[in-house]
Formats: structure tokens, sequence, C-alpha cells
């Protein structure tokens, strides 16, 4: 993370937001997300023989696309903060 040698907006933005927490914040968040999908397929695999659908129920399907999705946006912001070379913050 460069601040002060930054070559473009989007490789400050990313900084700036490192050097806040955002970083962590978002890593943080990702960890949730898959830990809560996590407890819903465990659940349907625990409890396969009930009549509650764990994953159709939970959203998994959805919120698995949504979570690839949001994962493809934080590494490109990762790639673009490394100005072409992937490299963590």
């Amino acid at each position: 993370m460069d601040v002060i040698n930054a070559s473009s907006k989007e490789v400050l933005e990313v900084s700036l937001n490192s050097l806040s927490g955002g970083f962590s914040e978002e890593i943080y968040s990702f960890s949730e997300r898959v830990d809560t999908l996590r407890k819903f397929i465990e659940g349907s695999i625990d409890f396969s023989d009930e009549d509650y659908d764990f994953i159709k129920e939970g959203g998994v399907v959805d919120d698995i696309s949504c979570l690839c999705a949001d994962f493809g946006g934080f590494v490109n912001k990762c790639y673009l903060a490394g100005e072409g070379e992937l490299k963590i913050l």
C-alpha cells in the first residue's frame, strides 16, 4: 500500500481503504458469510432426513453466487492496488 506514490485514483482509494482498516473489515465480512453458508450446508447434511430444506430455505445457492461475485470484485481491487501485480495490501 502506497498512498504517496499512488499512480491512479483507484490505487489511492484502495490504499486509503487499507489504512483505515477497510481491508480487514472486508476479509472479516467474507469470513462471516462463508461461515453462515457452512452452517446451512452442515444443517442439510446433519438433518437430511428432516422436511426442512436448508439449502433452499437458506438461499445458499444465491448467497454463494453473490459471495463469488463480491469476492471477484475484491480480488480485482487488490489487483488494481498492485498496479497489475496481485499483492496483498
